[in-house]
Order: structure tokens, then C-alpha cells, then sequence
């Protein structure tokens, strides 16, 4: 029996012995439904609190990220909850939601962060960007508000990683970057296919790939906002996708 027909009748019949229906107008949906309603309120509780501290004077630690971390609203839920920070008229409330911000896109993974939320949060981050307050915010709020909008999309299950004929290269070598020392960087995969760069045989950043095509493979570095193409001839890197400056000329080897 196949297995999704299989998961289907045994969700059926556990519903019936409960007396439940299955969402279909019978009655109460089955506990299925019932339990992700339950996280996501532990989750909102969770978030709410977080942020309420927050706003007393506590910064939040990344294991509080770690909470009903799986549930499908945890990107969600978590910008808007940051967002309330980051909007507050208090600048020492703000500044530690910069914080929290840093804290939550490092946690990240392939959780899906929708549009309006990452909006919302890049509009208030982009605020304090072209605010009076002092550099190092105005630096991070510039770069959070870039990778938020770098997440948003390559986690959004409809968008295309590679094209046809894209590269299938892992590894590519530089003898010398611009100021002469050599590199290589160096992909694996895990839940997504991350990219380390070393120099002088020690490592010297990571990145998230983000694209491949029959011409370059992007790649990105969410703590700096920095997004590197790896050609068939040459790296290059960037910080807004349009001026492209030279790491070093090289080629992939395999």
C-alpha cells in the first residue's frame, strides 16, 4: 500500500475511535491540526515574552530561537515580533532588536520568512539605517535588512536554485587574491549547500549558495551582507549585486 494512502487510513481511523472528525465541517479537526495549533500559541507566548524583555532591558540569547523552532510560522512570527523592537521610540530598545535580528538570521536555515514580515522588518531596519544613531547600527541595520531580503527569497520553496547546464563545480582555487595570498573555496551540503574560503590554508568566511547557472555560481556571506560569483576564469565580489570587484583570477577543479 502506498505510503501516503497507508498515512491517510490510519489518520482516519485514529480520528473515528476519538470521535473526531478530519476538517472536513464533522466536527473538530483531528489532533494533528489541534497540536500545530497548540505550538504555534506556545510559540507566540514564547516570542511575546522574548520581546517584552526585549523592551525591559534584555537582550535575546540565541537559544531562545531554538523554541517550536520547526513550526512552519517561526520566521514569521519571530520578524513580527522583532519588528515591534525595532519600531519602538525608545533607540536602546531598538538597538538591542538590531541585536535580536543578527541573532535570528543566524538561526535560520531553510525557514521560510514571507514577504510581508520581511518587509515590515527591512523598512524598520532601513529607518534606522538613515537614522541619527551611531555608525556600527546604522552598518548592521543596513546589512540585516539585505540578508533579510537574501532569505526571504532562496527559502522560498519556489525559487529556482539552478538553471540547465548549471556549473556542478564544489571546489574553486585562486593562486592569489589582491593582496596576494591564495585561496580556495570549498563547497559541502548538508540541508543546503554551504561554501568555506580559506587563505593561507585557514578559513576566512562561509557562505550560503545561493544560484547556479552555466555561466557562475553566487554564493553569500549572511554576516556581511557580501555576495561572492565564483566563474569558470575568476571570483568576484560585491555588496549590492551590481558594482563586482575582483578576489582573484583561478578555476574550479573538478
Amino acid at each position: 500500500m502506498p505510503r501516503l494512502l497507508h498515512a491517510l487510513l490510519v489518520r482516519s481511523l485514529f480520528c473515528a475511535v476519538l470521535g473526531l472528525g478530519m476538517g472536513s465541517g464533522e466536527g473538530p479537526s483531528c489532533l494533528w491540526g489541534a497540536d500545530s495549533d497548540v505550538d504555534q500559541k506556545r510559540l507566540v507566548r514564547h516570542i511575546s515574552q522574548q520581546v517584552a524583555q526585549l523592551k525591559r532591558g534584555s537582550s535575546i540569547t540565541s537559544n531562545a530561537f531554538n523554541e517550536y523552532y520547526d513550526h512552519e510560522d517561526w520566521g514569521k512570527l519571530w520578524l513580527e515580533g522583532l519588528t515591534t523592537g525595532l519600531t519602538s521610540s525608545n533607540e536602546e530598545i531598538q538597538k538591542r532588536a538590531v541585536q535580536g535580528v543578527r541573532s535570528f538570521v543566524g538561526k535560520v536555515e531553510l525557514n521560510q520568512l514571507p514577504a510581508p514580515a520581511t518587509n515590515a522588518a527591512q523598512d524598520a531596519l532601513i529607518q534606522i539605517m538613515n537614522g541619527s544613531y551611531p555608525s556600527d547600527i546604522k552598518k548592521e541595520a543596513k546589512v540585516l535588512a539585505c540578508v533579510l531580503g537574501v532569505l526571504s527569497l532562496v527559502n522560498d520553496p519556489a525559487f529556482p536554485a539552478s538553471s540547465p547546464a548549471a556549473l556542478p563545480s564544489s571546489r574553486f582555487r585562486y593562486p592569489a587574491d589582491e593582496q596576494g595570498r591564495p585561496g580556495v573555496l570549498q563547497a559541502t551540503k548538508a540541508q543546503y549547500i554551504v561554501w568555506e574560503e580559506f587563505k593561507n590554508n585557514r578559513s576566512f568566511g562561509k557562505f550560503r549558495e545561493l544560484e547556479r547557472t552555466s555561466e557562475y555560481i553566487e554564493i553569500f556571506d549572511i554576516g556581511r551582507g557580501l555576495w561572492v560569483r565564483l566563474e569558470p576564469t575568476q571570483a568576484t565580489w560585491s555588496f549590492d549585486r551590481k558594482k563586482w570587484g575582483l578576489i582573484g583570477k583561478g578555476q574550479f577543479e573538478d
